[in-house]
């Protein structure tokens, strides 16, 4: 007795480290990568170069021509602001399905290879000019366009003066070529990657511009611009106008996206409405209805820009670095501190 009792005793010892076995097999790394990967990264993984994970803990892929997707997780946040302009209230929550977004505003050399692969021809260059700065003022100047900004850029500066036909143009272009849908990202999608879900002030947190988070209107913009904008004086980030993308790292947002805060204005998807938080749906809001206008205004967001001071507010154009500031341009036009990033998701708009 004592003896069968042994072998079922070894037995069972056998079948135990037989079934750990099998576990450890199935519990290899790359099971436990592909367990930890949401769907939407598997869906894109065979269209993108590599797709791998940031140091904030989330998924990246990178395109051809160097354009870099993050992916932000479904969830529900806080859009608005009760210490901004009233068109940043009622504060409200706001509950988005996953997307992914660019993790830096796209650049004069990406534009420039969607205008030679497709000889497009930009509003401003068909006879609508853009805004300016021309003898002391803002002005709209015919011959002022993404080429023409009437300041240096690098091929690697975030591309301006283009409006949101332009943007839209540019999107269509990079879907055709890639099989991947992209577009302008919400108003709600902006705001949600600029500032996570934590209500910061910030894309970095609620500590005010230094000069090494931000590209704002600093003492060298002052040197320049004089008090056409209020500038911060006591700051020097190192640039007059735009610098290249993802030149302040300090300053990435809780994903890690770049120049969420400072460097250029960027267009969104939506009609802008000042009005339009006191109606806003829950789940994945994308503004008023488009009324095919030609001249509607739609929504900037960007936390300010080159021309903009770190944190106070300046009531014409809301314009400063806060994530919850946002105002409106009409689509067809274009301003030397306006660009635009990428946006992918599952919405049809």
């Amino acid at each position: 007795m004592m003896k069968n009792l042994f072998n079922l005793l070894c037995i069972g010892w056998v079948l135990c480290c037989v079934a750990c076995t099998g576990e450890n097999q199935n519990n290899t790394p790359e099971t436990s990568r592909m367990q930890d990967r949401p769907e939407a990264v598997d869906q894109i993984k065979d269209k993108s170069r590599k797709v791998v994970k940031n140091d904030k803990g989330y998924w990246e892929a990178e395109f051809e021509d160097g354009h870099i997707m993050i992916y932000i997780p479904q969830g529900e946040f806080t859009m608005g602001s009760n210490d901004g302009l009233p068109n940043e209230k009622p504060v409200h929550n706001v509950y988005l399905d996953g997307y992914w977004m660019g993790k830096c505003p796209v650049t004069v050399g990406q534009f420039r290879k969607f205008v030679e692969d497709t000889e497009y021809v930009s509003d401003a260059e068909k006879g609508q000019g853009s805004w300016q700065f021309w003898e002391g003022r803002w002005v709209v100047r015919l011959d002022g366009n993404w080429k023409n900004p009437y300041f240096e850029q690098g091929e690697d500066h975030p591309v301006v003066s283009i409006s949101w036909n332009d943007a839209i143009a540019f999107c269509k272009w990079l879907s055709d070529r890639t099989g991947v849908s992209f577009k302008l990202p919400t108003a709600a999608q902006w705001e949600k990657g600029a500032r996570g879900m934590d209500e910061r002030i910030y894309p970095w947190g609620n500590e005010i511009p230094d000069g090494t988070r931000a590209n704002l209107a600093d003492i060298l913009f002052w040197n320049k611009y004089d008090d056409s904008r209020k500038a911060d004086k006591n700051v020097d980030d190192g640039f007059v106008e735009t610098s290249p993308v993802g030149s302040f790292p300090a300053g990435a947002s809780p994903y890690g996206l770049l120049d969420m805060a400072g460097n250029v204005w960027e267009w969104c998807y939506d009609i802008y409405d000042s009005n339009y938080y006191s109606n806003s749906p829950y789940k994945n809001p994308t503004g008023p209805p488009d009324t095919g206008q030609p001249d509607q205004e739609r929504v900037n967001r960007g936390g300010g820009s080159w021309t903009d001071r770190s944190g106070h507010l300046t009531p014409e154009g809301g314009h400063n670095l806060r994530s919850a500031a946002r105002t409106g341009d009409e689509q067809n036009s274009s301003d030397d501190h306006m660009g635009f990033r990428l946006s992918i998701d599952s919405d049809s708009r």
